[in-house]
């Protein structure tokens, strides 16, 4: 539930298959919730998925992040969010037009970038 995800204030969410159970539009409604900036620390949650393209007439366009990096301690910490492509295009429900790229190839760039 994203409003007590609210109150966890996570650094990061990383997009699993079970997001996608209900399409892209019940999913963007979800993370609008999630980041809603009216609630104690949710201007900082990075939403993350690599991998996933959102088709062009989803809701999800510019609402998803590749990689970030937190502060634990002294450490700076790069965190990719990588969703599981093949259990996601065949049990769950991501709207036309959305699909997964390989998670090895969008690691591999996104640990390039950081």
């Amino acid at each position: 539930d994203a409003a007590v995800m609210r109150q966890a204030c996570f650094d990061a969410f990383i997009l699993g298959n079970h997001e996608f159970d209900d399409g892209d539009e019940t999913l963007a409604t979800f993370l609008s919730w999630l980041t809603d900036t009216n609630y104690h620390c949710a201007n900082n949650l990075a939403v993350l998925a690599a991998n996933v393209v959102p088709g062009e007439s989803s809701p999800l366009v510019g609402m998803l992040g590749n990689h970030t990096i937190i502060t634990v301690g002294s450490e700076k910490v790069g965190v990719i969010g990588l969703d599981v492509r093949q259990k996601t295009m065949v049990s769950s429900s991501p709207s036309h037009g959305t699909y997964l790229l390989d998670e090895a190839t969008t690691a591999r760039r996104c640990i390039a970038a950081l």
